[in-house]
């Protein structure tokens, strides 16, 4: 399709006429996703190993382009110069997510027939080898391309020490007392959306439209939409994996905040006994279905979505971007 063909086809980029924008971006950025990863890998299965990632994880492959295309559209006018950005973020997201999966176990289907050496490799080459060089040929001066060559590279390295330290909290490596500011900024660290706004805004004027405002916005969402996600994939979805991982989510560190010391003292060896006991398991998440504990995480999205409104202020987005942020983006959960 050529640029005419697209130009015509494309809902206009106006409030009544958003969802229906982003669908066809969407649509258009699987294509391109699809295409990146094309005859990158020396042998047949290799390339067939890298084509079902992008497959499986497409979602998340086309994340980035959420948060990117509308910002840098409703900035700069037009969305072609950042659609190799948008790329480059979703394969380092999907590649990332691949490779935690397989260090927490949570590798099903096809990827559980393969070995580890296999995932890792296809992980690492989405997520960090492809992505460079889409950078590189972006149309864009050379000044603006190395700015945000060193965000892409500050935010792949946020997202692996926020994934380290969750590893290693589970594990054992760290404490497990970790006060909730820290468990904060591990969660910070590995949610990426604030650095996506950050760099879509530094791609269209990074004299004009104060990228660091627009970073602030996507990082405290991102915090907020954790802690969410937390709730859900446990009290509704039941998934208790991260109980079995060990793992003290952003959503149980709100809640412990919340105990007396000895009830977290008490909690915390409940939590440890779930990683091999089913019992203990529903009784953490009877515990955590109490009122008071669903009014702590209702209060700490309030909260950090607050702070993200008084950077989505200081930005002063254009509509639909404004609009499209704020009804999208700020709701917190019923």
């Amino acid at each position: 399709m050529n640029t005419a063909q697209q130009t015509l086809s494309e809902p206009p980029f106006q409030a009544d006429d958003f969802d229906a924008w982003m669908a066809y971006q969407r649509s258009r950025l699987a294509v391109l996703v699809a295409d990146a990863v094309r005859g990158q890998a020396s042998t047949p299965e290799q390339e067939d190993t890298l084509n079902r990632l992008v497959a499986d994880y497409e979602d998340l492959a086309l994340a980035a382009g959420g948060f990117i295309l509308p910002v840098y559209r409703a900035l700069a006018g037009n969305v072609e110069p950042a659609m190799d950005l948008a790329v480059a973020c979703g394969l380092n997201w999907a590649g990332s997510h691949c490779l935690d999966d397989l260090q927490d176990g949570d590798l099903t289907g096809h990827w559980a027939t393969l070995s580890s050496a296999e995932v890792t490799f296809a992980s690492i080459a989405v997520a960090l080898v492809i992505p460079p060089g889409l950078l590189a040929n972006l149309a864009a001066p050379v000044t603006v391309r190395q700015r945000l060559q060193a965000s892409w590279r500050a935010c792949v390295l946020d997202l692996a020490s926020g994934q380290t330290e969750d590893l290693d909290r589970a594990a054992g490596c760290r404490r497990d007392d970790d006060d909730l500011d820290s468990i904060i900024a591990s969660v910070g660290r590995r949610e990426p959306f604030g650095w996506w706004m950050r760099m879509a805004a530094e791609l269209a004027d990074p004299q004009r439209h104060l990228p660091e405002a627009y970073h602030g916005f996507g990082y405290h969402f991102g915090i907020a939409k954790s802690a969410e996600k937390d709730f859900f994939q446990l009290l509704i979805d039941g998934n208790d994996s991260d109980l079995r991982n060990g793992t003290r989510t952003l959503h149980i560190a709100i809640c412990e905040a919340r105990m007396s010391a000895d009830e977290r003292g008490d909690f915390r060896k409940l939590r440890d006994a779930a990683r091999t006991d089913l019992e203990a398991r529903e009784a953490v998440t009877r515990r955590l279905r109490r009122e008071r504990h669903v009014a702590a995480l209702r209060d700490f999205l309030v909260d950090r979505l607050a702070l993200a409104s008084q950077c989505l202020a200081k930005a002063e987005p254009p509509e639909p971007l404004a609009g499209y942020l704020r009804r999208s983006k700020m709701e917190p959960m019923p």
